[in-house]
Formats: C-alpha cells, sequence, structure tokens
C-alpha cells in the first residue's frame, strides 16, 4: 500500500471552481439510525446498506441548475445511473426535471462504496471516480479496493490549522465557512470533512508546521520538511479540509492545494 505523504507537485493539479456536484439540504439518506437530511450527517455515520460516511461536505451553489430526478433535488452535473444509459449526468437524463429554484448552499458525501443510494436511485459519490480510474488507482498500488480511496488517500489536516483571512484575521480551518474570504481574494466554496484514518503526521520546518494527511502543496514554496507520525485527539478523530475558486490557497505563505487536488494527483501521477 502506498505511503501517504505531504507530497510536493511541480504540476497543477485540477481546474479550479468547479461547480458543485451535489444535494439540496433536504434530502433524505436512510441511516441505521433512521432517515437523515444529508446536511446534518457526519464522518463514520453508516447508511442503511452497511455503507459508512467518510467525508461531508456543503458547497457553494449559485452556480448550479437544480433538478428533480425520482423526487431527489440534485445539481445538474451530478452523476446518476439509469438503466438504459449507464452513468450520465443528472441534466442528460430524460427522468430529470428542471427545477426555477435556488439555492446557496448544497451538500454531498463521500462513502466507502463510492455511491449514494436515494430513493432507489444511484447516484456517484463527490469524489464521481470511474471504474477505469479505480483500475488506475489499483495498477498504480494505492488501493486494493474502493475502500481504500478514502482510508489511504484522503486529505486533510487537524481542526486547529490556522488560516488567513482577507482581513488579516487568522481563523481555525473548522470555523471557516462556504463563501468566505481568504488571504489573496481567494473565496472558500466548499467546506470539507472526513474521517482521519490514524495515519495522520507532522509535517514542520522553519516555514510551516502542519498536522495532517496527503497535502498537496507547490514544490517551490516548499522543499524540505521533516516528517514524524502523530495521532489526533480522541474526541476529534476528523480532517478538515476547504475547497476554492482558485484551486489553492495559502497556509504561512505555503500554496496549498485545495481538497479535490489530492485524488487528481494520485490519478496523474
Amino acid at each position: 500500500m502506498s505511503q501517504t505523504l505531504l507530497i510536493s507537485s511541480g504540476n497543477i493539479p485540477p481546474k479550479p471552481g468547479k461547480p458543485s456536484n451535489c444535494f439540496h439540504k433536504d434530502t433524505k439518506i436512510n441511516t441505521i439510525s433512521g432517515s437523515v437530511k444529508i446536511s446534518e450527517l457526519i464522518p463514520g455515520d453508516v447508511l442503511l446498506n452497511n455503507d459508512m460516511v467518510t467525508s461531508v461536505f456543503k458547497t457553494r451553489a449559485t452556480e448550479n441548475t437544480l433538478y428533480n430526478l425520482n423526487g431527489v433535488v440534485v445539481t445538474e452535473n451530478h452523476h446518476v445511473y439509469n438503466p438504459s444509459l449507464g452513468w450520465i449526468r443528472v441534466e442528460n437524463d430524460p427522468r430529470s426535471v428542471r427545477l426555477n429554484e435556488k439555492e446557496d448552499v448544497v451538500y454531498c458525501i463521500n462513502t466507502n462504496s463510492k455511491k449514494i443510494e436515494i430513493n432507489d436511485t444511484i447516484f456517484m459519490d463527490w469524489d464521481e471516480v470511474t471504474i477505469s480510474e479505480i483500475l488506475t488507482l489499483k495498477n498504480k498500488k494505492y488501493i486494493y479496493t474502493k475502500k481504500d480511496i478514502n482510508t489511504y488517500l484522503n486529505s486533510g489536516v487537524f481542526e486547529n490549522t490556522l488560516i488567513e483571512m482577507k482581513n488579516g484575521e487568522k481563523k481555525q480551518i473548522q470555523d471557516i465557512d462556504v463563501g468566505e474570504i481568504l488571504k489573496n481574494n481567494i473565496v472558500v466554496t466548499g467546506i470539507v470533512q472526513s474521517l482521519d484514518n490514524k495515519n495522520t503526521f507532522n509535517y514542520f520546518n522553519d516555514t510551516i508546521n502542519l498536522k495532517g494527511n496527503n497535502l498537496i502543496f507547490e514544490k517551490s514554496n516548499l522543499a524540505k520538511y521533516h516528517k514524524t507520525h502523530t495521532k489526533h485527539r480522541d474526541c476529534n478523530n476528523k480532517l478538515y479540509h476547504i475547497l476554492t475558486d482558485k484551486g489553492m490557497f495559502y497556509i504561512d505563505d505555503v500554496k496549498i492545494y485545495d481538497f479535490n487536488a489530492c485524488l487528481e494527483y494520485f490519478l496523474n501521477d
């Protein structure tokens, strides 16, 4: 199994500002504890089919168009399984009805199965990995099963990581919300909470001190660092990350690529 590292990258990770592929906040998800709104799920929740929620996403939806598909209100670009057409975007599914309503934010999840089942309809989870991408990760020895994507390739930092805002204030990443503006006029378009797989590290040098996993940073900003294993506090076994309109942000003047960059890195490495 691949080692989880702080990764330097000379390549440009994914295109910034990708519209959200998510669900309306009131979308009901069946869990072993009953039906729960997607906006109220947390990492570690177990779905009715014993699938586990590994990450939750709250993202900006102002650029999205919403559709109703089998009673599920979902953004136009989310991939859904159509029995006749296979995996297609919601907007291209003949079962979908376009809605005029708009939402400021929408919600999504990642799961161990990499799928989300709602109202007998199967959607991809946030990562929207294809079979060919899963095979690519397997061939590169990064994973053995789909579940390993979330276990070994997850990305994030500890909740108390400080990020500088536009006004100069520093906020813990767990307190940052969608729409806030960071240093260099970078807009937060999404916030992410994920399970901490316990294989986390403390990365540090004279420039930066970070606790987390699989962070993608600009190579020229951080050439050398030390790495030691660290344990998360028992009271909060989550990793936090963000999405931005630039696909990146700064921590202590080091350019860090956002959540989506991690999986892209492993696919394109």
